[in-house]
């Protein structure tokens, strides 16, 4: 069959974006969850096309408005996940139904090709999707223990290969078995999301933040000493007691937590580290309880 120019450089495209797609599944690992192939061809609308300037629709109402692509039924989700977008909703019942949408899909190379795409888009949202299930925890947005375990090897790896400390601290928040029987699990819900937000605001971009389940918590730095380590646990423990006095504060009780940490230059395996932390952190908890009996009893 003898395919015209313009019909090549549509199946290349394609051949293209189908490339695209197989590789940002093979090439996925643990640290790049977020990654995205560009799967959507760019600058190749007619120019004469401005659909929002066609079917009059308010630059608010527009999915594509901040986009180089005029493709709303992809830049808003998949067919715009089922729902025609802001003033569009007004003159379409469907994608399908579009004059905009049937420019792109004029021939019959055309139509396989955007349906192709569109296809690829909505594999890859719900690739995305999983893999947020998969390591995310939902409440907090924190990764859970699934990822982990995933990379509990690899950065002690990547910290003995660069010949740098590593060091974690573990979290355990105080009394949090009463406050739920006191307020209830949806209170208690509210208190673990917030303390997963305060560790974020408090921490870098590079570090990794995880709820390992129930009230217990992790932080992971590649790179950061000792003396770093005990530098960022006193000034955690200070922000907390600024954070129960600001504003910010919406929960019904102050929020507190224990915690302990361990560093070592020259990185062993996980579990030891985790060990050790977890007897620091038991022993802060600890220590708390007694002032506060000694309090209890010199009151």
């Amino acid at each position: 069959m003898m395919v015209n120019e313009n019909e090549l450089s549509f199946l290349q495209k394609l051949d293209e974006m189908l490339k695209g797609f197989i590789l940002s599944t093979l090439e996925f690992h643990e640290l790049e969850e977020e990654r995205e192939f560009d799967i959507l061809p760019r600058g190749d609308q007619p120019e004469t096309l401005k659909c929002r300037v066609e079917l009059k629709c308010k630059q608010m109402d527009c999915p594509c408005y901040e986009s180089q692509d005029y493709r709303c039924w992809l830049v808003a989700g998949t067919l715009c996940g089922g729902k025609p977008q802001g003033a569009f909703a007004q003159k379409y019942k469907s994608c399908f139904n579009c004059r905009i949408f049937r420019q792109f899909t004029d021939t019959t190379i055309n139509s396989v090709y955007e349906n192709i795409g569109i296809v690829i888009k909505h594999l890859g949202d719900k690739t995305k999707y999983i893999r947020e299930l998969a390591i995310k925890d939902h409440l907090t947005g924190l990764y859970n223990r699934n990822y982990l375990g995933f990379i509990e090897g690899r950065e002690i790896e990547a910290a003995r290969r660069r010949s740098a400390p590593l060091s974690i601290i573990v979290f355990d928040l105080d009394n949090f078995k009463s406050v739920n029987d006191a307020y209830g699990h949806l209170t208690g819900d509210e208190i673990l999301k917030a303390f997963g937000a305060f560790l974020q605001k408090q921490t870098r971009a590079s570090d990794l933040l995880f709820r390992l389940g129930g009230d217990e918590f992790l932080l992971i730095m590649n790179g950061t000493d000792e003396p770093q380590c005990r530098f960022l646990e006193r000034r955690l423990l200070e922000a907390v007691e600024e954070w129960n006095e600001s504003g910010e504060k919406t929960i019904p009780v102050p929020l507190s937590f224990s915690l302990g940490s361990a560093t070592t230059p020259d990185p062993r395996n996980f579990e030891e580290l985790m060990e050790e932390a977890d007897k620091k952190m038991y022993a802060h908890k600890q220590s708390k309880s007694e002032r506060r009996e000694g309090l209890k009893a010199s009151a």
